[in-house]
């Protein structure tokens, strides 16, 4: 019986099901089976994907902000101040769907170097106060007055994480071996303001971007699918935190999702679209050695066909273990905190077949894995 959490994606070894992929893939190297991504393959699968949708992508958007308004009974919005989250949160405020909260995620100890001129990943953080904020001001008159606001520290709850030695038995990585994204998973389970939401027993959705269509062409036919890397949320090992989270606490991709799968339909059909009217555009949309984050000029535009430019973006992340941008973690952290965070490094390596690590080697990070090929 599939769960809530499994339209986020989960992982296959065998008959065992994962959803932290580096669990799944010591699975793999102690079994020799092979490791399988599933993501929402009955929903996509039902849809002919060669069949234009006729509801253009705004509308779609709306439709989509309804439904969870719909579904839930609270919904907090994190938004990053990129074009995927500002997207979505224009979706509901253009369309006048309440949100009760937008939430901005920065570990504390990275805003001391923050500024709004270096566009490399090392100045990531820096989206939130020269992006985000500003977006905010640009749409105050739009936002509801019973809309909190709020910045979600990262840092605390990761630092505190690395002084158990056995910190990876019970918040194991999910689909990186880098620090943000851990941060990220782990804060959704010591942030006291969504704990005490979730003792009210609303059902909340923590709304997330995710990221853009991904195609590829064989020289006749296009295809789109969907990649592990960037299904980021994972569930905690810890059945009673599970618990909360499966019945209370939700995470909601806003494209990505099961429950109106014609927006990745639709966006796909509008890249093929440029895709066949200006084949450079095809020979770089379409090349896979080409980072996603590469595209975005070329990409927003037809996927986000009414929202204007973002007023600050730094270049995407790499697939490191280690990341520039992370280096507020190795000012901050004690040597024991170091330690441990690298222990488990180790034991990874020592425990997942190399052919799973960029050019074999740990730190140049985990490889990633696609979903079924949909023809469009």
């Amino acid at each position: 019986m599939n769960k809530p959490i499994d339209r986020l994606g989960y992982y296959l070894v065998g008959f065992k099901k994962f959803y932290h992929k580096t669990l799944a893939l010591i699975e793999s190297k102690k079994t020799g089976y092979v490791l399988i991504w599933v993501f929402n393959d009955d929903a996509y699968s039902s849809i002919d994907w060669s069949v234009p949708i006729q509801e253009n992508l705004d509308e779609l958007y709306r439709r989509r902000a309804q439904q969870l308004r719909d579904s839930y009974d609270y919904l907090a919005l994190y938004f990053s101040g990129g074009a995927d989250s500002s997207n979505m949160l224009r979706a509901f405020l253009t369309n006048n769907i309440f949100i009760d909260e937008i939430v901005m995620q920065i570990p504390e100890p990275a805003r001391k170097s923050c500024n709004g001129i270096d566009t490399s990943n090392v100045n990531h953080f820096s989206e939130i106060d020269y992006s985000a904020v500003p977006i905010l001001n640009e749409l105050k008159n739009q936002i509801h007055p019973n809309t909190s606001i709020r910045y979600q520290d990262t840092s605390k709850g990761l630092i505190e994480l690395f002084d158990k030695d056995n910190w990876f038995e019970h918040h194991p990585f999910g689909v990186t071996l880098a620090l943000n994204p851990l941060a990220r998973q782990h804060t959704s389970f010591t942030d006291k303001h969504i704990l005490k939401l979730c003792d009210t027993g609303k059902r909340i959705a923590q709304i997330i971007g995710t990221d853009k269509p991904l195609l590829m062409y064989d020289g006749k036919d296009y295809y789109s699918y969907f990649i592990d890397v960037t299904a980021l949320h994972a569930p905690p090992v810890d059945l009673a935190k599970r618990e909360i989270w499966e019945k209370s606490y939700h995470t909601e991709f806003f494209y990505w999702t099961p429950d109106m799968p014609e927006i990745a339909v639709k966006q796909a059909q509008e890249v093929k679209l440029h895709c066949e009217l200006n084949h450079n555009i095809r020979n770089i949309v379409c090349n896979t050695n080409i980072p996603i984050g590469e595209l975005r000029s070329i990409l927003h535009p037809i996927i986000y066909p009414s929202m204007p430019e973002v007023p600050f973006q730094v270049a995407k992340s790499s697939h490191e273990a280690v990341r520039k941008k992370d280096r507020w973690f190795w000012e901050t952290a004690s040597e024991s905190q170091k330690f441990n965070y690298q222990l488990a490094i180790n034991y990874l390596n020592d425990n997942i077949n190399s052919e799973h690590f960029k050019s074999g080697d740990i730190g140049l990070g985990m490889n990633c894995h696609l979903s079924r090929l949909y023809k469009l």
